[in-house]
């Protein structure tokens, strides 16, 4: 389906309007078999697995009356693994686009930024600078894996950096304007990073997008347009409709409509998150000591992929609300930073 559809786009563009119309209907064809053999009438997923609700959203193969209900159950999906993936080479490529394309953006960022295996982290923490074929080509004694195929430089799960410029600082091309003559800027930031910045050397010039958090919460957005391009901006939770910028430098400091900074709370971060943060740990023990002993002795992985609002109450864990409200308290006092 997803090779019809870009052979009847080429089409178009060349003016083969026979060939477009061909092409564009067999892909209809292509989509309605693949729903009636994949998709329940209620938009359950055949297979149920991270790479088929990646693949089944991002190649536009289901209704879209269908589309919630299947980001919703990856989302579900990465949570029973504690936040980890389970894609391969067809699922990885697409999957933080998929996610943020489909409401789940801070689901992108845990993605990114968690650091054990199977994560790019895992493989940065142990040395490397280029993404490998493999989630652990390079083992944790530093030796090569003795598997025969173990590429150190591999574009499968190196496409996170895809996300990075089409998402995180969001550089896209616009069809119908080839060659970068224009592209859109729509970054979508995220209170895990206090900033980013991509650059993009086009067929036209260099174009740069940026963004920072401030401390006080205002959102920053940095553009930078090469003469002969145009860019499309999209100004995140502004309340701004898109308006084109043309060439120079271009910054837009704003206080969005929802907070971006990252918030620590019992209802917002994972007790993943909470274990890997020293001072957050501090001021949880201090309230209820033993607290994250408990956790690492008694609960398994995708436990900890729930907060400790949704934990209450459950698999022993005791805690009252009293003593939860009072851990928010002091986890808001000590600021957004930590």
């Amino acid at each position: 389906h997803y090779s019809t559809t870009l052979t009847a786009r080429a089409a178009a563009v060349l003016g083969n309007a026979k060939d477009a119309e061909l092409y564009f209907k067999l892909a209809d064809e292509i989509r309605a078999a693949y729903q009636a053999e994949f998709l329940s009438a209620t938009g359950r997923m055949a297979v149920d697995t991270q790479t088929a609700a990646v693949v089944s959203l991002f190649m536009d193969l289901m209704a879209d009356k269908d589309r919630e209900r299947v980001a919703a159950r990856l989302q579900a999906l990465l949570k029973t693994n504690n936040f980890y993936l389970k894609t391969g080479f067809v699922g990885t490529p697409y999957l933080c686009r998929v996610l943020t394309a489909n409401g789940y953006n801070d689901t992108a960022y845990k993605l990114l930024l968690n650091e054990q295996f199977p994560s790019w982290l895992y493989c940065v923490n142990l040395g490397a600078t280029t993404i490998w074929e493999r989630w652990n080509s390079v083992q944790a004694d530093g030796l090569i894996g003795d598997t025969g195929m173990n590429s150190l430089n591999h574009y499968a799960y190196g496409s996170i950096c895809e996300w990075m410029y089409r998402d995180m600082c969001g550089i896209n091309p616009l069809p119908e304007a080839p060659g970068f003559r224009k592209v859109r800027i729509a970054p979508q930031p995220n209170g895990r990073l206090q900033y980013a910045m991509a650059r993009y050397d086009s067929p036209v010039g260099m174009y740069e997008s940026g963004w920072e958090i401030k401390p006080d919460g205002e959102l920053s957005i940095r553009v930078v347009v090469p003469f002969g391009g145009k860019a499309e901006v999209v100004l995140p939770d502004s309340g701004r409709e898109p308006f084109v910028v043309t060439r120079g430098t271009h910054v837009f400091t704003y206080r969005p409509t929802r907070e971006y900074r990252f918030v620590w709370s019992t209802a917002t971060a994972t007790v993943g998150e909470m274990m890997g943060n020293p001072k957050v740990m501090e001021i949880v023990e201090a309230i209820r000591p033993g607290t994250f002993a408990y956790f690492s002795s008694v609960m398994g992985m995708n436990d900890h992929a729930a907060t400790f609002r949704e934990l209450q109450g459950k698999f022993g864990f005791q805690c009252t609300t009293d003593q939860l409200d009072e851990m928010d308290r002091m986890l808001a006092d000590a600021g957004y930073s930590m």
